[in-house]
């Protein structure tokens, strides 16, 4: 069976409801609501942190940023990567291991 494309958008300072796809009718956004239409649209997800860096190592890593301690924007995501435990599997990881390339 073929592997179905992965495409992860992310937007910094956007709200859920700037997107026609999520209800804004005031917006045109076509393309994003055509990827919304034939894919994942996450409705209801929260963020972990008020700043965008420490989510993305949320996200990259599955752990709230009180364990991997990025709380900051100025942080070096390559050193994130590096200092991982190695007990615990990055997304990225979890994805070469299904046969991904990252």
């Amino acid at each position: 069976m073929t592997r179905p494309n992965i495409i992860l958008l992310m937007t910094d300072q956007q709200r859920w409801d700037s997107l026609g796809c999520n209800g804004n009718k005031f917006v045109s956004t076509p393309n994003v609501d055509r990827l919304a239409a034939g894919g994942a649209n996450c409705t209801n997800s929260f963020t972990p942190w008020p700043v965008c860096t420490p989510v993305r190592a949320t996200m990259w890593t599955g752990v709230y940023p009180h364990r991997h301690q990025v709380i900051y924007n100025s942080y070096n995501m390559d050193n994130l990567l590096k200092e991982t435990s190695h007990e615990q599997r990055t997304v990225f990881e979890s994805m070469q291991a299904g046969g991904y390339t990252t």
